[in-house]
């Protein structure tokens, strides 16, 4: 397997090379003071290195490759940027590299460390997505702590630079995005979009029309959902058919297709009805839900202000026209933490830095570390590895670590991969 061209630059990055006496191909003696900072845009890899050769204590920038005639390769001699580099560093010197007026650039080869080399040949051979978890266990529970703390900010981060986006192009109507970001946190992670969809298609100057009448929010969500039977039985679902025909006239409605929700892999607490069903619940029995949540006090309260309980029908139906076994389908405490975890604090975050409310965007990382961790395969597979999870601030920062790092193959990008390089060098 050949190595890449960035595990060669991650191992001058972090110095995972064999640190004896150290010569230039030409037999001059190197001495690193500092390598240089990575840059991963257009030009040299490593910006203002320090380094000495031979009596010179030289200044300027370090070019990596694989292999020494890549300088050519890359049409390194006709590009000016590439002037100043004062080392060349690579693992096979094929070709001896020249600068524009004719002087020889130093060369050096690297025999990069053999714990690193299995380290990365381990992890290139590996087919799943947790490639380093054996070395990563082997990591002190403080550096992965503080590691954790700064992968969920980020994540944190990330969802309210969203929120921001949203709010930019509704012209900062809060009410709408909030409405928006519900909608979907109720679609969970298969039917969010059209969840969203849905809640777009259906205005909060509508719902506050029809907003005393739960029947007429039922057929008003599952007519335009595309949902409702043509033809049933029950008279409670043809009573729903016969008000959105009325209300779809009303308002100029056009229904989404039917077919863009998803039920298939899906249990059925999970079905678009019954979230449907559970939405409109909520918003039926809210008033002002988005300034309550804001200004609640504690989880308790936050909890209590999503839980929502659909309409009997729900109650031994998981779909239209199907009966099922008797069961109320309220929303359950991990659904709602997950509402909590995922729309609540995010916007609490935006909203307290738009309002300039410290206390707000302290208590949106109070909530985030008081919540249960999360239990999907991504935390569970940590789990399996040794690693003791304390809260949702653990879960949220393992799942950005997976989505941002893990599944994209940038183990030597991540914080963990980090501590496991500056491990081997000890």
């Amino acid at each position: 397997m050949e190595i890449s061209e960035l595990h060669i630059q991650r191992a001058w990055q972090h110095q995972l090379f064999e640190k004896g006496n150290l010569f230039t191909t030409q037999g001059e003696a190197i001495e690193i003071d500092y390598p240089g900072y990575f840059h991963r845009d257009e030009g040299p890899d490593f910006f203002h290195a320090h380094i000495r050769i031979g009596d010179t204590l030289w200044a300027g920038n370090v070019e990596i490759h694989h292999r020494s005639s890549e300088w050519y390769q890359h049409g390194h001699d006709h590009q000016s940027s590439y002037n100043n580099v004062i080392l060349h560093v690579v693992l096979e010197e094929d070709r001896i590299i020249y600068r524009n007026n004719g002087e020889k650039i130093p060369c050096f080869v690297m025999q990069m460390l053999p714990e690193y080399k299995d380290a990365i040949e381990s992890w290139e051979r590996s087919n799943h997505w947790l490639r380093c978890g054996v070395e990563a266990s082997q990591i002190s529970g403080l550096s992965f702590h503080f590691m954790l703390q700064r992968l969920a900010i980020e994540r944190l981060e990330y969802k309210s630079e969203e929120m921001k986006r949203m709010l930019k192009w509704s012209h900062n109507d809060w009410r709408h995005v909030f409405y928006y970001l519900l909608a979907r946190s109720f679609g969970g992670r298969i039917n969010s979009e059209p969840m969203e969809q849905l809640a777009r298609c259906i205005s909060l100057s509508i719902l506050s029309k029809e907003h005393g009448d739960r029947d007429n929010l039922e057929a008003l969500f599952f007519g335009q959902a595309g949902l409702l039977p043509n033809k049933n039985q029950d008279k409670w679902v043809e009573m729903l058919s016969e008000r959105y025909r009325f209300l779809q006239n009303k308002y100029g409605l056009s229904s989404m297709k039917k077919g863009v929700w998803k039920f298939m892999r899906t249990r059925p607490t999970n079905f678009p009805t019954v979230r449907i069903a559970q939405f409109v619940s909520l918003l039926y029995h809210s008033q002002h839900l988005l300034s309550q949540c804001m200004e609640a006090d504690s989880i308790k309260q936050v909890r209590a202000l999503l839980l929502s309980t659909p309409s009997s029908y729900w109650n031994d139906h998981f779909r239209f026209e199907k009966k099922s076994v008797y069961r109320v389908k309220k929303t359950s405490r991990n659904f709602i933490d997950t509402i909590i975890i995922n729309t609540i604090i995010p916007f609490l975050m935006v909203y307290g830095e738009s309002q300039d409310r410290v206390m707000w965007k302290e208590k949106a990382i109070r909530w985030l570390e008081s919540l249960p961790c999360e239990k999907n395969y991504i935390t569970s597979t940590w789990i399996k590895q040794g690693f003791v999870l304390s809260n949702a601030m653990d879960s949220q920062a393992l799942i950005e670590l997976h989505h941002r790092y893990c599944i994209k193959n940038k183990c030597l990008e991540c914080g963990i991969g980090e501590a496991i390089f500056e491990k081997l060098k000890s």
